[in-house]
């Protein structure tokens, strides 16, 4: 069955990673799918956990903890792989490790602030904003700016 895509860029899924609430826009996100273990590789950076299969493609999997240079979290029934879709309309898919899966939330540009922290590893500009989710607040995140500067998608 072809996934439909939602045209509406006011959404957004919202998962924990590297212990912060993150909100990336819904176009990015393939799938949420249930923890497994990637096959680890030598040689490949720290922050690449390992690659897996998914639909038939090897894809790298990232932990945003070992990219910001925090202890990785004990895996649980929670934890979950963020599939996300490069938004260059090629068949590049990337998995992200994250502590658990939060739903989805409408977030208009209007309510997104401006976010002036630096988190380590995540590259200027990744982080678009700030906004409220529910009680809390997400930081609005475009894993492929990070993921440019970490040259993730010359891989293949």
């Amino acid at each position: 069955m072809e996934q439909v895509k939602l045209k509406n860029e006011n959404i957004h899924t919202l998962f924990r990673a590297s212990g912060l609430l993150l909100a990336v826009e819904y176009r990015y996100i393939r799938e949420i799918i249930p923890y497994v273990e990637p096959v680890f590789f030598p040689c490949i950076p720290s922050y690449i956990k390992g690659l897996m299969n998914y639909l038939g493609e090897i894809c790298p999997v990232i932990s945003l903890n070992a990219l910001s240079g925090r202890e990785e979290p004990v895996i649980s029934n929670r934890t979950c792989i963020v599939m996300l879709e490069s938004p260059n309309n090629i068949s590049v898919h990337i998995g992200i490790i994250a502590e658990s899966f939060m739903g989805s939330a409408k977030i208009p540009e209007p309510g997104i602030s401006a976010y002036t922290g630096n988190i380590a590893g995540f590259g200027n500009g990744s982080i678009a904003g700030a906004a409220k989710a529910g009680n809390d607040t997400a930081l609005v995140f475009n894993p492929f700016l990070a993921l440019e500067k970490l040259d993730i998608l010359n891989l293949k």
